[in-house]
């Protein structure tokens, strides 16, 4: 029963940090914070994201180890235990993954006004792999710069934009016409 209850409440974190998430994830780039508390989260959005995604993912694991152990000492037979495991992972993954996520990301910056103090102890808990995190991005980064698109990338760019603004769009022939001259005037000098 204890090991269950410590399933159930790793499952809560992970959905409380799904939830946070797409609540943080949810507020437009253009959109006024309406307090100082969800400003100072949103300045520093990513490494907010990384903490809240890492503490979801190790809640769900400790979740579904937590559920694996609690069905194997329920006394399941040993064959009916793995199928019993993957359906309860499936629910814990669906319920604090998909469900959280959404309601965060429909409730906005109202949510993350109300949990900001659980999104900051979560940061603050997850800060040391947040940091190890961000050093091995800039590591790689050096190592693996990105490459400057050549011409033929940016040609071949330039004709997929086209092709998806001609296909997409409902325009008349002269707006087709007034489009491909539009496009033209890019590829002069």
């Amino acid at each position: 029963l204890l090991v269950a209850g410590f399933a159930g409440l790793a499952a809560v974190a992970a959905a409380g940090c799904a939830f946070a998430d797409g609540a943080l994830l949810g507020i437009e780039e253009d959109e006024p914070p309406a307090s100082a508390r969800v400003r100072a989260l949103l300045s520093r959005r990513e490494n907010t994201h990384r903490a809240l995604a890492f503490g979801r993912i190790l809640s769900q694991l400790l979740a579904g180890a937590g559920a694996a152990v609690a069905l194997r000492l329920s006394g399941v037979p040993p064959r009916q235990v793995a199928p019993l495991v993957l359906v309860v992972g499936i629910l814990i993954v669906v319920i604090t993954e998909s469900a959280a996520r959404s309601a965060g990301d429909a409730m906005g910056a109202p949510a993350v006004e109300k949990i900001a103090p659980v999104i900051v102890a979560v940061e603050d808990l997850l800060w040391p792999v947040v940091t190890f995190g961000a050093w091995c991005d800039a590591l790689l980064l050096r190592l693996l710069p990105p490459s400057e698109p050549d011409e033929e990338d940016r040609e071949a760019t330039v004709e997929q934009f086209r092709e998806a603004v001609a296909a997409e769009a409902e325009v008349t022939r002269d707006e087709a016409v007034l489009l491909k001259g539009v496009f033209s005037l890019g590829d002069t000098e």
